[in-house]
């Protein structure tokens, strides 16, 4: 499990981050939605350590990240960023791209091991068709897969993901966001991601956090704070929200919205 207590985070001398709690199980995908600005970037380099808190602290697997070094880390939180990464200087195949999330457990080169864990991933993600090609020549979505690909590898026990859809279209945004809710029911895996639309994240999360000026405004399911009260607040848009099989649908209805 990942825990959140208390966090507060501040760059120069103002708070982005104010007093933050909040948890994620394994088996669970917790989603952070909010307007622009308000955080939830931010909030994911502080689960990855990247930033130093001004106050509380953050747990994972009962450890406090804090305490951890960037070699442990990686065998406790895996990253999947938002783009691909640039510089890769293609010669890269899938295979081996994939291969580098087992960096952490390595000190004189992959072993069979290694290699047999990268290969399982890559036919999980199906992506055993790719896995010679260079990653150079793939599509958004195959590239968005190989980076699930690549942070499954690791071993880790909780899942971080920014914006995993940003780039792609609908219809692999949604086979994406399948896969990840898959991941974290059959492998038992804690996973949160930010996403913007609020849709997707109803049907895909088991719990949302709804930022909002910096601070949590509501968490629970999609149904606890997906809310025309809530969604006027923090987006200020005119909507109106239906319940279709369960799970809350959002509108944005035309006309002058709120400033």
């Amino acid at each position: 499990m990942l825990e959140a207590k208390s966090i507060v985070f501040s760059f120069q001398q103002k708070q982005v981050l104010q007093n933050l709690s909040f948890h994620v199980k394994n088996g669970e995908v917790l989603t952070v939605l909010g307007a622009n600005g308000t955080g939830k970037t931010t909030l994911l380099k502080c689960m990855l350590g990247l930033h130093t808190l001004s106050a509380g602290e953050i747990l994972v697997d009962g450890l406090p990240i804090q305490k951890m070094s960037t070699h442990s880390m990686a065998k406790h939180i895996a990253y999947v960023p938002q783009f691909f990464p640039t510089g890769t200087g293609g010669g890269f195949s899938v295979m081996d791209f994939i291969l580098m999330g087992r960096s952490a457990y390595v000190s004189h080169g992959f072993c069979r091991d290694d290699e047999e864990k990268a290969a399982a991933v890559i036919e999980e993600m199906g992506l055993a068709h790719l896995a010679l090609r260079d990653v150079e020549m793939l599509s958004g979505g195959e590239r968005q897969r190989v980076l699930i690909a690549r942070a499954l590898v690791q071993g880790t026990k909780t899942i971080l993901l920014d914006e995993p859809t940003s780039s792609l279209d609908l219809n692999m945004g949604v086979l994406v966001l399948e896969q990840i809710q898959k991941i974290a029911r059959e492998r038992d895996v804690a996973i949160v991601m930010t996403i913007h639309d609020v849709n997707l994240a109803s049907l895909f999360s088991n719990r949302i956090l709804l930022l909002h000026n910096q601070r949590i405004f509501a968490q629970g399911t999609p149904a606890d704070v997906i809310t025309e009260e809530n969604i006027s607040t923090v987006y200020g848009v005119r909507n109106k929200v239906m319940m279709l099989n369960g799970v809350p649908h959002l509108l944005i209805m035309r006309g002058e919205q709120r400033k």
